[in-house]
């Protein structure tokens, strides 16, 4: 396709979508902002996937095909489509989600009407058979990196997804995804925060997360926690910590705090479901508790329900 005047490139990594790829290509394909390229990277799916794929790619210019034979992971092909991307910023974009046609133009005049390394919209989540309302809000929210920080730890304007955000690309220049992992965006959306000197978000919805059995993110929303994923949960929450303490040192109350609060929340859910799958992280989680108890307790950002909890969970 012709690069001149690529603005925006939205990147999907597809794998195994054949039934649902097509709605959230032509939701991406509809946008009212006009200066995008959509990169497609086939992960190397066994089904008709990369035939809807080469089908479009075929018919659209905004389309680039990236097509892998064998399957290398969401986090490979997200840095592909990194590298062989030409826009200004990037956003990311499920292979089972739907865009509102005026997400990109939202996002984009956020970005750069306030000078602002990331923009975030609002969104729905979409199940089997309802919608429901994620982080929707009236106000325009605009802060600094440590405020940007600050807000990506209580997740109650966003979170650490991949869609829904438009970057500048530049914040990838010392960020990659980092293969082999379970769930890739909570190991990386940090980083690029951490990256950004200014952050702006309103929560108009935007984006739909689609929700089904086949979808990574459903066992976390089910609670049906594998000690692999939960392992992966706990090293990230360990890595953050060490990562934000050293590059944004003024962050760090809140995210040793998010630490100890992200355990005792996971030690309370692993009790109430009767989790024995989960024994050892649990027991490595109440330690990590214990020898913090002191300094939990007196944290400012500690709500009375996680004192009460460390009180029946922590001697």
């Amino acid at each position: 396709m012709e690069k001149d005047g690529v603005i925006i490139s939205v990147i999907m990594p597809t794998y195994n979508r054949a039934n649902r790829l097509k709605d959230t290509v032509e939701s991406v394909l509809a946008q009212s902002f006009d200066r995008f390229e959509l990169i497609i990277i086939n992960d190397g799916s066994d089904d008709n996937t990369g035939e809807i794929c080469t089908q479009y790619a075929e018919k659209e210019q905004k389309i680039k095909f990236i097509n892998y034979k064998k399957n290398k992971g969401a986090s490979y092909a997200r840095n592909i489509g990194i590298k062989e991307s030409e826009g200004e910023f990037i956003t990311f974009v499920d292979d089972d989600d739907i865009v509102d046609k005026k997400m990109l133009d939202f996002l984009y005049n956020l970005a750069i009407q306030y000078k602002a390394d990331i923009s975030i919209c609002g969104c729905w989540y979409g199940y089997e058979e309802r919608i429901c309302p994620k982080y929707i809000f009236e106000e325009l929210v605009i802060l600094d990196k440590v405020e940007g920080l600050n807000e990506l730890l209580k997740r109650e304007k966003y979170n650490s997804s991949n869609p829904n955000k438009l970057f500048r690309k530049e914040l990838f220049l010392n960020v990659n995804y980092i293969e082999g992992k379970l769930v890739d965006d909570i190991h990386v959306i940090y980083r690029l925060f951490a990256q950004a000197n200014k952050v702006v978000a309103k929560g108009k919805p935007l984006y739909t997360y689609m929700r089904h059995g086949k979808n990574n993110s459903t066992p976390l929303e089910k609670n049906t926690w594998t000690p692999e994923l939960l392992r992966e949960y706990m090293e990230m929450q360990k890595e953050r910590v060490k990562y934000l303490t050293r590059y944004v040192p003024e962050i760090t109350n809140r995210v040793r705090y998010s630490e100890w609060s992200y355990y005792i929340s996971m030690c309370h859910k692993i009790r109430v479901t009767d989790n024995r799958k989960c024994d050892d992280q649990y027991s490595e989680m109440i330690n990590i508790l214990r020898k913090n108890k002191s300094e939990f307790l007196d944290c400012l950002y500690t709500t009375e329900n996680e004192k009460r909890m460390i009180k029946m969970y922590v001697e």
